[in-house]
């Protein structure tokens, strides 16, 4: 808005920053014959701020920090070289700070700094931004911004397997657990995450200068290879800031049962120190060290993998889940042909039919990094047909074996568990034949009965079920003569 008239100026406006970047402000007076103007170039910046780490960085003896500041004025724009960058520590001996190139990415202006760590102890770091004054900028905008950097000695190590879920929103259960027992694949090499704490139980930006020793219980189960060295990797902690994770390979040997690996940080890594410049006498490192135990399993694995279900509602079929962790999530790879619920402790899938229709149930184990489920093709029929198989001759006073099968919709063989669903009967068209079911099946898809001659003639078998509606569906008649 108008600035009313004082002493000092006649007329004045007041201006808000909108966005960032450079205007032009003209003022022209005309009066009669006079035109009078004048133009002021003004610049707009984004705050400066930390953005890791957001408040503290914290490091191990001999160990850095890279620093990202954003925003803050920008190099004027009619003497870009004015523009300037201080770092200062509180105490300059204790660090050593660098500032990396001019400032980077043209939207938001970045600047990165790195802290390296000299000596145990915490102090400010400041970064001070802006331009010196100039007869077209006679009074330039600064900013500061500061971070508390830590220097400090490890007191905790923790050990986690590395988990790869099958759906985002799953994840193992031991990891809530923070069990010390962890079941891993004995096919694949797990992977372990070391991570390091302080007294209050912060996780290092940084412990990359440590000495670490990795050891394994049981080398017949699992070992340390030289070639797979740990993986110093950085990942963000969700407020932006960047913590140091040390990936470990594990190298299995297809052997099942138990194992302890454990990482013990022995000392300093003389380089770092030497290249960090530590000053000395330093304080030495007591050993410390992490644990985690390893439970060596087969994958997954689940039985039957094939199997064909009657189209019923009071039929369901049992998978057994073998092996693995203990821990799955189950799904299907179509909806609605199938029900699967899952009974934890006895570890059975058990699947109900709702429509005809084949369905792969998949089991993934959410707490083995094994990248394929273990699968179950499931193949839902209506009754096609019955056939019923028997000798063509029976003597009075002795007995065969009739057998009857059930078959589905690719003539397949329904197991003959489901027989008494269906209502499975076998009738004779005369009364010179006795018939008497067996109680034991021939086979798993096979009804057996007696057939006892009574009389001299001839007569015909047929079998018979009742479909899920309760309308009967028969055979076709099987001659037999006494």
């Amino acid at each position: 808005g108008r600035l009313k008239p004082t002493d000092d100026f006649c007329s004045g406006v007041r201006v808000k920053a909108e966005t960032q970047g450079y205007t032009t402000l003209v003022v022209s007076y005309t009066h009669a014959h006079i035109h009078l103007s004048a133009s002021i170039t003004i610049a707009a910046y984004l705050p400066l701020k930390t953005v890791d780490p957001p408040s503290v960085a914290l490091v191990t003896l001999g160990s850095s920090k890279d620093m990202l500041f954003e925003g803050g004025p920008r190099p004027w724009v009619q003497e870009p070289s004015k523009f300037f960058r201080n770092i200062t520590a509180e105490d300059t001996e204790s660090v050593d700070l660098f500032l990396f190139g001019p400032p980077t990415s043209r939207n938001n202006i970045r600047h990165w700094v790195r802290v390296s760590c000299r000596s145990l102890g915490e102090q400010v770091i400041a970064l001070t931004v802006g331009n010196h004054p100039t007869i077209t900028n006679p009074f330039p905008a600064v900013e500061p911004a500061v971070v508390k950097f830590i220097c400090a000695v490890p007191s905790r190590l923790t050990l986690t397997p590395i988990y790869g879920s099958p759906q985002p929103d799953l994840s193992c259960p031991l990891l809530q657990q923070n069990k010390q027992v962890v079941p891993v694949s004995n096919y694949l090499n797990p992977v372990l995450d070391l991570v390091a704490y302080d007294q209050q139980g912060s996780k290092f930006d940084n412990f990359s200068s440590l000495s670490m020793v990795w050891e394994s219980t049981k080398m017949s189960l699992a070992t340390i290879e030289p070639h797979m060295a740990v993986e110093l990797t950085l990942k963000e902690d969700g407020s932006g800031q960047k913590k140091m994770h040390g990936l470990q390979t594990i190298k299995v040997h297809r052997e099942s049962g138990i194992t302890a690996i454990s990482a013990t940080a022995i000392g300093y890594q003389q380089s770092h120190l030497k290249t960090a410049k530590v000053k000395i006498p330093y304080e030495p490192l007591l050993p410390l060290s992490a644990t985690i135990e390893l439970i060596l399993v087969e994958d997954v694995k689940v039985n039957p993998t094939d199997v064909s279900i009657y189209n019923h509602p009071d039929i369901q079929a049992e998978l057994y889940i073998r092996e693995g962790s203990g821990y799955v999530f189950i799904n299907t790879s179509v909806i609605n042909v199938v029900r699967v619920s899952h009974e934890e402790t006895q570890r059975i899938a058990l699947v109900q039919p709702l429509l005809p229709g084949s369905v792969t149930v998949m089991i993934h184990d959410l707490c083995l990094a094994f990248p394929t489920p273990a699968k179950a093709e499931i193949y839902v029929s209506d009754i096609q047909e019955l056939y019923v198989r028997v000798v063509d001759k029976v003597e009075i006073g002795k007995t065969v074996k009739a057998y009857v099968r059930v078959l589905d919709d690719s003539k397949k063989p329904f197991l003959a568990k489901y027989f008494a669903v269906m209502d499975l009967k076998l009738r004779a068209a005369s009364q010179i034949v006795s018939l008497v079911p067996l109680g034991e099946p021939l086979d798993d898809h096979t009804a057996a009965f007696l057939v006892h001659g009574i009389a001299i003639g001839q007569t015909s078998l047929m079998a018979t079920v009742a479909d899920k509606s309760g309308q009967r569906i028969n055979s076709a008649p099987q001659q037999i003569e006494v």
